[in-house]
């Protein structure tokens, strides 16, 4: 029973026990992020890529596709140019064998190279700068190209890796003579990090080894290291002498001084230069031949068939001799006297024919020579290109520089690498020739000038050579030029062409010229002083391209010259001529030039005495009657003139003594009257009297002619014309009837009591004058002439005070009748006349009676008598006449009753900083516009001193535009026809301001808001102008002052129109370079079907929250 009990107890613990524990919480794993395979492709920036599960969707595709290792290829192909293309700097190799085999003349190294590239056409410097090198191996038998430069042969390796390269080189020994030779042997190595000294062979008989090795520089040389005979023979692969990083060794021991005549080392170097000509080709060689080793007794030279071998002057004295052994003379001989080690130096020259075929240049060689070395120059001329074929194996090509003019064309070495001996005897190279076409291009210059034969003529030639040599020129010289001829040193002879027509003359030289030549040529078209023209034909160069040419020509003193110059066409002179413009004068005589891009041809010349400059201005005050006509002729002439005397002449109707002067001294000389001038200003007057054609009462007219007396010598002459009518006789009104006369408005006279009836003005000398004179009423005359009005209207306190002032000329009656704008007791009144205070005033009413001061408004002004201007002046307040806005003003002058009055002018000073403008068409502001507060704005064209002095002279002087009114000038000048109220307007300037700029403002934004509606845009611009050209005709001061107003509209329009393109600018800029895509019809990123989805495992971030 106790069992059974404790097996249930256990059966229950067990799922008790599982229930108690907490659930199991399962911890995912973190993401793995997988490298990308696409970081090691390297893609430069912005490269897409698009995964997809077909290989067609780029195959319409406007693109390049690459797989990744076609673009690591490329990439590596790339930087293998690049490479090529700027080579790195020639690399060391890591280990350097040697294995040296010394002969009794020559000594042979094999040096085995050791080195790993790590890319291709790579560079590694092998040393050995003085030895030849006969073979060369690399990684089991493969040749490799050398090269030689100031640090010895280098290799360039085309693949990466690890590389073997086996070299063989040849030198020569250096003999020290003596009861005992010593011999020494050097060999520049690559400065490997292990240079290893495998094997080491001597001749026989050597004793002791002297060894010393050749460090970089900056280290502590090495002391000499002494092997024998026996020990070098132990040397071996397993054995080396380890020399270290080394830049060379150095070899030497010493042997019975032992000599064979038949063990010779001979050397040779060369200078070879090639001078090509028109004729042929001279090929110059100097051989430089010494013996290094052994007495030499002969010399065996090969060189060019036909050569001919020259020796220095004293090795001829000395008894060396020189023979051909061939007849092509193409092998020589040279044999010395006594054999001995010696140096020799011979010349050799081949003379070769101009011809089309190929030309073999050299070879200038010793037999038996070891080292040949040398340099060959050729020397070609402008018109002719060498080309060079079939060039041997050790001549190589070298630079020269491009800014050598005289220098050779092509310079060649040779020698520089191991070459077999029967190469020796073959060519250097082939030469072929190529001619070019030159030419000779010329620019001449042309001066001509006066003598007492006629124009002498000074002809500049400059000549230059293109790609050819010249040494003669053929000109073509005009027929009427004589006595031509040079000084020009480097000309020798102009004689006549051998062909062509009579007038080509061929000039010769010293000597053929290849460089720019200067010739000039002289010679004299004949002519006569009194001739004033002439046409002359220039030289010209014969079958040489042209350029620019000069034309000068210097007139004779006291002459002006004017001409042309034609230039020459193809084979014709142009018909298009050019001007001859002034030129810097020489001297005393004047010049003139032109220039041309063709030569000249020939220039057409016209000359004359230079003209006196004479200017006259006379003013005819012509005064009529029934039967004659007083002149009174005031004339003025410049000063400045350079003629002491002037002629004057008259038209028919005057008699030669009629006339007198005032002011200068007349004399009739034949038909002219003479006046003389001091040279300044002179100032006279002519008085003389012209017949009139009888007065016939049935006529309604009579036509006249006016003969006035004109300055004959004048260059210029200005006259007016006055006419004027007898006082107390008829009056005769004048109207133009023929002559070249303008009509001028009537104008006032000083110190005349009338007013003119008819004013002309004309320019020139002897100008015709017809008239046609009617008789005219003539009119009670004025009780005053009243010259000018100044009316000065000042506000002040809300009322205008005036200052009227009156210029009277002549006064005829006691006095003055005056209207004014109110009662005198109500105005203030004050009267002034030339200063001093009236007191008798005569107060009259409408019908003309006697009224009191507070009721009349017409008073009458005595005047005294006096002579002379008198100014009459009035002082009085009255109102502004303000209506409506307050911007009005009406502005109540006195008026003259029955009287005429001339020019009259308003002075207005207002306190406000306004615009003012008027709309009566009877006066007119006088304004200028001036800078003022960063904008233009309106400003009296007269200051108030101008006023005062117009007033009291007449004369009215305007300021500088850049000037400022002073404060006490007026606000507005107006100038009016009569003395009735005028009305003004005075606007404020910043309202003034604000509505012509939004006016501007709101046209210009409607015009940008329409304008997508052209039609519409179009009718609104047409209709604008319109407006602005009509108001402008009706009302122009009005526009201008608003065109003027509306500025600050301008300039904020003018603003919104650059942000409005700025922004259009920006718009489209965004829309060109929009981001953009194409999808075709078999995009592989279209949406799949829901059919084509499948089924997935739901993630831990699908799974439903807990709970």
């Amino acid at each position: 029973m106790l069992r059974r009990s404790m097996s249930f107890f256990l059966i229950w613990l067990v799922p008790a026990t599982a229930l108690a524990q907490p659930p199991k919480v399962v911890i995912p794993e973190p993401l793995k992020v997988m490298p990308r395979a696409l970081d090691s492709f390297k893609l430069p920036p912005g490269t897409i890529v698009v995964v997809a599960d077909s290989k067609d969707a780029f195959k319409n595709v406007d693109a390049v596709v690459l797989s990744p290792d076609e673009y690591r290829k490329l990439l590596e192909n790339i930087e293998q140019l690049r490479k090529q293309i700027n080579p790195e700097k020639p690399e060391i190799p890591g280990i350097c064998r040697l294995d040296v085999s010394i002969g009794s003349d020559v000594v042979k190294t094999r040096a085995t190279y050791e080195f790993r590239t790590t890319a291709a056409r790579t560079s590694i410097i092998l040393g050995f700068r003085q030895a030849n090198a006969v073979s060369a191996k690399l990684d089991d038998g493969k040749s490799v190209a050398l090269q030689v430069g100031s640090d010895g042969y280098s290799a360039i390796i085309d693949s990466p890796g690890t590389h073997t390269l086996v070299i063989e080189f040849e030198s020569a020994l250096l003999v020290r003579g003596g009861a005992k030779s010593e011999r020494r042997f050097a060999m520049q190595l690559p400065g490997a990090a292990i240079t290893l000294l495998e094997k080491l062979e001597l001749p026989a008989g050597t004793g002791l080894v002297r060894l010393r090795p050749v460090l970089p520089a900056g280290l502590s040389p090495i002391q000499v290291r002494e092997f024998s005979a026996a020990t070098v023979q132990k040397l071996s692969s397993e054995r080396p002498v380890a020399l270290g990083p080394v830049d060379g060794i150095e070899f030497s021991w010493d042997v019975p001084a032992v000599h064979k005549t038949s063990e010779l080392l001979l050397a040779t170097e060369g200078q070879v230069s090639v001078r090509i000509s028109d004729d042929g080709s001279d090929i110059e060689a100097i051989l430089n031949m010494r013996s290094l080793r052994g007495p030499v007794l002969e010399w065996k030279l090969t060189t060019p068939a036909g050569a001919e071998v020259m020796l220095e002057s004293d090795r001829a004295e000395a008894g060396t001799t020189v023979a051909a052994q061939n007849p092509e003379k193409s092998q020589w001989l040279i044999r010395v006297r006594e054999p001995g080690v010696e140096e020799l130096k011979v010349k050799v020259h081949v003379r070769v024919s101009r011809g089309t075929e190929p030309k073999a240049i050299g070879p200038f060689a010793v037999q038996g020579a070891l080292p040949q070395r040398g340099a060959i120059s050729v020397y070609a001329p402008d018109n002719v290109r060498p080309h060079f074929t079939k060039v041997r194996s050790d001549v190589r090509r070298e630079e020269i520089g491009a800014d050598d003019a005289a220098g050779p064309d092509a310079v060649f070495s040779y020698g520089n690498s191991a070459v077999k001996a029967d190469a020796l005897a073959a060519p250097y190279f082939v030469l072929n020739l190529e001619t070019l076409r030159g030419e000779v291009r010329s620019q001449l210059s042309h001066l001509l000038t006066w003598s007492d034969r006629g124009w002498r003529i000074t002809t500049t030639i400059k000549a230059t050579p293109i790609r050819m040599e010249f040494d003669r020129l053929e000109v073509e010289l005009p027929p009427g030029l004589q006595d031509v001829q040079s000084a020009t040193e480097s000309v020798t002879e102009i004689v006549p062409a051998a062909s062509g027509p009579e007038n080509r003359w061929q000039i010769r030289l010293d000597k053929p010229r290849r460089q720019e030549t200067t010739i000039q040529l002289e010679g004299v078209y004949p002519a006569l002083m009194t001739a004033k023209a002439a046409k002359l034909l220039l030289p010209r160069v014969v079958g040489a391209s042209d350029r620019e040419g000069q034309v000068r020509v210097v007139a004779p003193i006291g002459q002006t010259v004017r001409g042309s110059v034609f230039e020459w066409g193809k084979d014709r002179i142009s018909d298009i001529a050019k001007a001859l413009e002034d030129a810097a004068p020489v001297g005393q005589s004047v010049a003139v030039y032109a220039t041309g891009l063709r030569n000249p041809a020939r220039v057409d010349l016209t000359w004359r005495p230079v003209e006196t400059e004479l200017q006259v201005h006379s003013v005819a005050d012509i005064t009529l009657d029934d039967l004659v006509a007083v002149v009174r002729q005031q004339v003025t002439v410049a000063p400045g003139a350079n003629a002491r005397k002037l002629f004057w002449k008259s038209l028919p109707g005057l008699s030669p003594s009629g006339l007198r002067a005032e002011g200068a001294s007349l004399a009739l000389v034949e038909d002219s009257w003479q006046i003389s001038l001091t040279g300044g200003r002179d100032t006279f007057t002519l008085i003389y009297s012209i017949p009139l054609k009888p007065v016939d009462d049935s006529m309604q007219g009579r036509k006249t002619d006016i003969g006035l007396v004109w300055p004959a010598d004048a260059t210029s002459c200005e006259t007016k014309i006055r006419f004027w009518s007898r006082p107390g006789g008829r009056v005769w009104h004048p109207e133009l009837s023929g002559g070249p006369w303008t009509k001028l408005p009537i104008e006032i006279v000083q110190d005349r009591p009338s007013l003119p009836t008819f004013v002309l003005q004309g320019t020139g000398v002897f100008l015709p004058l017809t008239v046609n004179l009617t008789e005219a009423v003539r009119l009670k005359q004025a009780s005053a002439l009243i010259d000018r009005v100044l009316i000065q209207a000042t506000e002040n306190g809300g009322r205008l005070d005036y200052r009227v002032r009156f210029l009277i000329r002549e006064a005829t009656s006691s006095s003055l009748q005056f209207e004014l704008p109110g009662p005198p007791s109500a105005l203030n009144l004050d009267a002034r006349l030339d200063g001093k205070r009236v007191d008798q005033l005569i107060v009259r009413d409408d019908q003309g009676k006697t009224a009191a001061a507070q009721t009349g408004h017409i008073v009458e002004v005595p005047l005294t008598a006096g002579s002379g201007p008198r100014i009459l002046e009035f002082r009085y307040q009255a109102s502004t006449g303000r209506t409506g806005t307050n911007w009005e003003y009406l502005l109540t002058p006195l008026q003259l009753i029955g009287e005429r009055v001339g020019t009259i002018r308003w002075q207005i000073s207002l306190p406000h900083d306004d615009v003012l403008m008027t709309s009566d068409s009877r006066a007119q502001i006088e304004q200028r516009w001036v800078w003022k507060k960063i904008l233009f704005a309106p400003a009296p064209r007269y200051s108030g001193e101008q006023l005062e002095q117009w007033f009291n002279s007449g004369v009215a002087r305007n300021e500088s535009d850049s000037q400022e009114p002073q404060s006490w000038d007026a606000s507005a000048v107006l100038t009016s026809t009569t003395l009735e109220p005028i009305r003004i307007v005075s606007v404020p300037r910043s309202v003034w301001l604000m509505t012509c700029s939004l006016t501007v403002l709101v046209l210009g934004l409607l015009l940008i808001f329409i304008r997508r509606f052209r039609w519409l845009f179009w009718i609104a611009v047409i209709a604008i102008a319109v407006g602005v050209g009509a108001a402008s005709l009706l009302w122009p001061e009005r526009t201008m002052t608003a065109l003027i107003g509306s500025a600050l509209g301008w300039i904020i329009l003018a603003i919104v129109i650059l942000v409005q393109w700025y922004l259009q600018q920006r718009y489209e800029r965004r829309v060109v370079f929009m981001p953009g895509f194409t999808r075709r019809p078999a995009s592989t990123v279209r949406p799949a079907s829901a059919s084509k989805i499948k089924r997935r495992e739901p993630s831990t971030v699908d799974v439903p929250p807990a709970g």
